[in-house]
């Protein structure tokens, strides 16, 4: 069984993570801000890493 990642338009759309957005009064501008906000310090941490492994061991 394959699993794919849910987009941002996805999980914006996904009509129980809607549910669960209305019961904690949050709206879908600050839900995606989150998102988009998670996203890019996922991408700046692994590029941390990668840098990491590539440099020369001392």
């Amino acid at each position: 069984m394959a699993y794919d990642d849910m987009t941002i338009a996805d999980v914006l759309r996904d009509p129980l993570i809607r549910q669960m957005m209305r019961a904690d009064g949050v709206t879908l501008r600050v839900m995606e801000k989150l998102l988009r906000d998670a996203v890019f310090k996922a991408r700046r941490h692994r590029n941390l890493e990668v840098k990491d492994l590539q440099a020369p061991c001392q």
